[in-house]
């Protein structure tokens, strides 16, 4: 992933020497891809093997945990109200977030399946291929020059 996004900048780098590239993203994707890891190895370990939990415990204390802290942030932060008056003035944008959290729970309920099933590290193998085809359907469907970096980040 780090590979593919040096590809897309680093020419435009290379091509306006004025521009200076800060790596604080591709520190913050490489910290949250050895999180995710770490988090599947974790949820393998600990809810399905020690407590023998199924996806769907996991996902209520998760999203619990979830909703509390995000209505802790938005008190604590003073926007709970404007977020209010936001949804208020835009009911379309009500739906886009049902539907949203609707296909994220699914998405997440998914890789748990996944990791009881058949472990953490088929989990990532199985997220990583999409992540993948992700890129790849990408570069199909907007066109972009194929550079050396992204040819190394597919390779690894």
């Amino acid at each position: 992933i780090v590979l593919f996004t040096l590809g897309d900048s680093g020419d435009k780098i290379l091509e306006d020497e004025s521009q200076e590239y800060d790596f604080t993203g591709i520190a913050l994707i490489s910290i949250g891809v050895i999180c995710d890891a770490i988090t599947s190895n974790f949820e393998e370990k600990r809810f399905f093997h020690g407590h023998n939990c199924s996806p769907a415990e996991v996902m209520t204390y998760a999203s619990a945990f979830g909703c509390l802290t995000a209505f802790a942030t938005l008190v604590l932060n003073g926007s709970m109200f404007h977020s209010l008056e936001y949804i208020l003035e835009s009911p379309a944008e009500v739906l886009c977030i049902i539907l949203f959290s609707a296909l994220g729970y699914m998405s997440t309920v998914f890789i748990l399946l996944l990791i009881k099933t058949f472990g953490a590290t088929n989990a990532e193998i199985v997220k990583s291929m999409r992540k993948i085809l992700s890129i790849v359907i990408s570069f199909l469907a907007f066109a972009k020059p194929f550079t050396s970096l992204h040819f190394y980040g597919f390779l690894a």
